[in-house]
């Protein structure tokens, strides 16, 4: 599953040719909003042509991104939201409802990927409060 958001930006699109080589910074390439939707439109037929389904979120992407996972929980073995925004684990922890919806933060350079279960999660922050009580 696919699902993007939407910021305002600042560069414009030059060409629409998907294998070219970037000039500028990422950041500055989406700080334009022609280039983000277009990027956007790019990657949702991509993934609309490898039978992926794909949602746009107008806002903020986070809600949509946790009740889509949910969704699908009932009838796949296991779901992973993959995000490097821990907020879509702080929200998985609040809502979930199925114990195999994971939540994997990826590795940077020397920082190994991290999988995180919301039960666990729920477990630790229980013991720490049970803690504080005593």
């Amino acid at each position: 599953m696919c699902i993007t958001g939407q910021k305002n930006t600042e560069t414009n699109v030059k060409r629409s040719n998907i294998s070219m080589i970037p000039t500028v910074s990422q950041d500055k390439f989406l700080a334009n909003p022609k280039n983000k939707d277009r990027l956007i439109s790019i990657l949702a037929n991509k993934f609309s042509s490898l039978n992926m389904a794909c949602k746009k979120a107008d806002e903020d992407a986070d809600c949509l991104i946790v009740n889509s996972a949910l969704a699908l929980a009932p009838t796949h073995p296991s779901v992973v939201v993959i995000s490097e925004d821990i907020d879509l684990f702080v929200i998985l922890i609040g809502i979930f409802t199925f114990g195999h919806v994971y939540f994997l933060k990826p590795g940077k350079l020397k920082i190994a990927e991290k999988i995180f279960s919301p039960h666990t999660a729920l477990e630790i922050f229980f013991i720490h409060t049970c803690h504080e009580w005593m």
